[in-house]
């Protein structure tokens, strides 16, 4: 149909649905007289009764063409009415789709249709009404409250959605207010309908309109903070703090911040980190030893001197000791297994001061299954040997030991998009990241998934790391 129509200003298709417009009824007239005659020449048949002519509004492909612009088409807006509730996570992702069609006419349609998609993902577990007891009896609840419906005069009303210091705030405001005027504008009055349209300081927001609002002088791409271009390289610097890597680096700026280009410039900043190019790791590959992935997230521990890891979790603790004996260890977990309950399993190298009478006593007073790797063969214990070498890696690079562990622990893991605090809390930390609060509020994740997802990675690496 393309090919047949080529040449012709003023008409298109989509699948064989014509569509012919002109500024007046002789250009229109001159187009649908081009397009009868090449028709005719490519043997085509046109249904007259499906064919209108001079119309001044035309339904097509789910939008009515006005002579005033582009309106949705009423039986689209009929069928998104009509649609039953979804029953399960396919009837949420058909009637997502319904309405993501008419996504153009719907103002900040990324935060109303939120709480939908977060039922898509993966770690969002079901729970029957029933079982929400306080949300359940809350629902039903008499009020007592008088309804006062007086008004005063509002003296400030500050709403702050970010959980950063007061001054941090100002400055983002401050900065999106001179910086980001152009899009806070047109965020606020409408985007126009076509890109071209579009002021050319803001063009490079085009793709993401439809995510964008404002909130007391603030952008958001969601719950994302649209970072303003002078703060740029100062976020760089924090996300970059405890050099962690490229990937790891991307996924903490993806979870809280946006502006374009932001993984480019990411990538870039981390290229040109000396410190990172020191220290590259050139050891070979190593046999891996598989273990089995725990059900809950503190079944099963390791530890080695100062460091202690959560299997399922990655989530490392480093014990500052003053001594390596039997003592000093076993207290050392007494104050972690008192914080977080005590393990089943207790997976150590074969050391004396964990060999010792001592620890043997510890472990079975309080029924651990202690587990020793072969002696003389550190890779045998190859996770515990990775966490070491992860916590070596952090510490050699940063300047504050601290910093540095609550960086990894609230950075999302490869392929399951959490971090192990999340794992381990049910939530995201507050670290030194501008974060929307409601990126922090709890959220508890699906611990069979998690324990699938560690399980298949594993069996590919079963061969090497």
């Amino acid at each position: 149909m393309d090919q047949m129509l080529e040449g012709i200003i003023g008409a298109t298709a989509i699948i064989d649905d014509i569509l012919i417009a002109g500024r007046n009824m002789e250009e229109h007239d001159k187009i649908l007289k081009q397009v009868v005659e090449r028709a005719t020449k490519h043997n085509l048949r046109l249904n007259f009764d499906k064919c209108f002519v001079r119309k001044a509004k035309v339904a097509y492909m789910g939008h009515v063409i006005t002579d005033k612009g582009l309106l949705p088409d009423p039986a689209k807006i009929q069928a998104v009415v009509e649609m039953p509730a979804p029953q399960n996570k396919e009837g949420v992702r058909r009637f997502l789709g319904l309405v993501q069609y008419l996504s153009k006419f719907i103002p900040n349609l990324s935060q109303v249709d939120a709480p939908l998609r977060t039922l898509l993902k993966s770690d969002c577990v079901y729970r029957k009404g029933k079982d929400m007891k306080i949300s359940d009896a809350l629902s039903r609840a008499f009020l007592s409250v008088e309804n006062n419906t007086e008004e005063g005069d509002i003296v400030q009303d500050m709403i702050c959605m970010i959980s950063v210091s007061k001054d941090k705030y100002s400055e983002i405001q401050d900065a999106t207010k001179s910086e980001l005027f152009e899009l806070n504008e047109i965020i606020l009055k409408g985007w126009p309908d076509l890109k071209v349209e579009t002021p050319f300081e803001v063009r490079e927001y085009w793709d993401s309109r439809d995510q964008l609002s404002v909130l007391d002088g603030i952008i958001y791409k969601g719950l994302k903070i649209v970072i303003p271009p002078s703060l740029r390289d100062n976020m760089l610097k924090l996300i970059h703090k405890s050099h962690l890597g490229m990937t790891k680096c991307k996924k903490r700026a993806r979870e809280v911040m946006y502006w374009p280009r932001m993984n480019t410039e990411v990538e870039r900043y981390i290229e040109n980190c000396a410190l990172c190019a020191s220290y590259q790791n050139q050891q070979p590959a190593e046999p891996l030893k598989p273990t089995p992935t725990p059900d809950l997230p503190y079944m099963l521990s390791k530890a080695y001197i100062l460091t202690v890891d959560y299997n399922i979790l990655s989530t490392l603790m480093c014990l500052p000791l003053n001594s390596t004996n039997t003592t000093a260890i076993v207290e050392a977990l007494k104050s972690i297994f008192a914080t977080h309950g005590i393990p089943t399993t207790l997976r150590s190298d074969n050391g004396p001061q964990f060999s010792s009478s001592e620890f043997k006593k510890f472990s079975k007073e309080l029924g651990i299954d202690h587990q020793t790797s072969s002696p003389h063969f550190q890779s045998a214990n190859g996770e515990a040997e990775r966490s070491i070498q992860t916590v070596k890696n952090l510490w050699r690079k940063s300047d504050d030991k601290h910093l540095s562990l609550l960086d990894y622990r609230t950075t999302p893991l490869e392929g399951i998009d959490l971090s192990p605090s999340q794992l381990l809390m049910g939530r995201r930390p507050r670290n030194t990241l501008p974060t929307s609060k409601e990126v922090l509020k709890p959220n508890m994740n699906n611990s069979m998934n998690v324990k699938r997802h560690f399980d298949r990675e594993k069996e590919k690496a079963k061969v090497l790391l």
